[in-house]
């Protein structure tokens, strides 16, 4: 029975078992931090974005005051980047509650294993004081969003989001 077992090729166990599941142990934030840090805010869309070491998450928050249009409009365009990188929503991995209710929705959060978004009316049913915040666990997330917040070749002098 011993000799099924060659301790001397674990390494090369390990090492295989790495390059096979390497999307969800080394891959998942190879460039996360930096494409976190990377969005900036756009014409119409002002926002705070935050990379936490200590829990790997980027932070997107927003308000949407004054003529900050974008962030009232940034959880269509944030549910539409998603489904294009294929992490739509609408999966049965992910929830969503509405508080009071579904017909009248004054705060929003829609978990993901990739990413959270929680949306807040503060009780005003007015999307002029919604605020946003947006944590995103995976690269594929902060990808997306960061592709979302980039200028277009289409429209290298705007972007994709505005």
């Amino acid at each position: 029975m011993a000799g099924l077992l060659n301790l001397s090729s674990l390494p090369c166990f390990f090492l295989l078992f790495v390059l096979l599941l390497g999307d969800d142990i080394t891959h998942v934030q190879a460039g996360a931090p930096e494409d976190c840090k990377a969005m900036k805010p756009v014409q119409g869309f002002n926002f705070e974005v935050e990379w936490k070491d200590s829990s790997k998450t980027c932070t997107l928050r927003c308000k949407a005051e004054g003529e900050n249009y974008g962030c009232m409009t940034s959880p269509d365009a944030f549910q539409a980047a998603f489904e294009r990188a294929g992490i739509a929503m609408e999966r049965s991995v992910c929830q969503k509650t509405s508080t009071p209710s579904e017909d009248d929705p004054e705060h929003v959060v829609v978990t993901c294993p990739e990413f959270r978004e929680d949306i807040d009316m503060h009780g005003t049913g007015k999307l002029g004081k919604m605020t946003l915040e947006l944590d995103m666990y995976k690269e594929v997330a902060i990808k997306a969003v960061k592709d979302l917040l980039s200028p277009s070749v289409s429209s290298p002098s705007g972007t994709q989001f505005v």
